[in-house]
């Protein structure tokens, strides 16, 4: 299973930033045992100054909003409403 969600906004003065992340959880079993695991990984990240909201990818180049919108649906209002 795998879904992309807004990570945890950290604040710094007038400074917000959250990434949007990438996660995978995965369960499996053989011969009476099971195994699990977990991995997440961002794929954008958003910052805040001031009222300015600018959303990069993992290059550091500008994403549009509605790139951040087709990834992750509700983000951008979420990290707005932090």
């Amino acid at each position: 299973m795998s879904d992309i969600v807004l990570d945890t906004v950290v604040e710094h003065g007038q400074v917000r930033a959250a990434a949007v992340v990438r996660r995978t959880v995965s369960v499996g079993g053989e011969d009476g045992s099971v195994s699990a695991g977990a991995s997440k990984e961002p794929v954008a990240v958003l910052v805040a100054v001031g009222g300015a909201v600018h959303a990069f990818d993992l290059d550091g180049a500008d994403m549009a909003p509605e790139e951040i919108d087709r990834l992750c649906p509700g983000a951008r209002r979420a990290f707005a409403g932090k």
